[in-house]
């Protein structure tokens, strides 16, 4: 009966020197790490992380410092970004259409407190 079960191939070794978008990133952040990050993991998926370090060659760690700041960078900025329904933009727009309310005309025409 033939082997059914599949093999990860081992990857090409890097070349002796990579000059990539990536190193140059982790190079530069480098200098002054005071603290470490640490997670628990199965050992199937540390192997998928350490393959695609390799694949980029980069060591583990660039790799997942590089992919985990791409993805806080994305969350940050999507946390910042107001998502509304055509009736919720509808009441929105309206309401810059208004004019302001006599009260923040007033506020607006004060001498700000910090001058």
């Amino acid at each position: 009966m033939p082997d059914t079960t599949t093999a990860r191939l081992p990857a090409p070794p890097p070349p002796l020197s990579v000059h990539s978008p990536y190193n140059f990133i982790m190079a530069a952040e480098n200098t002054n790490k005071n603290t470490r990050f640490e997670m628990r993991l199965t050992q199937e998926q540390r192997d998928r992380i350490d393959q695609a370090a390799e694949t980029k060659g980069m060591t583990t760690s660039q790799w997942a410092l590089s992919n985990l700041l791409t993805a806080a960078d994305r969350d940050i900025r999507e946390a910042h970004i107001i998502r509304l329904n055509d009736q919720a933009w509808a009441d929105f727009t309206a309401a810059l259409d208004e004019p302001m309310p006599d009260r923040l005309v007033e506020l607006l025409n004060r001498e700000p407190i910090w001058t």
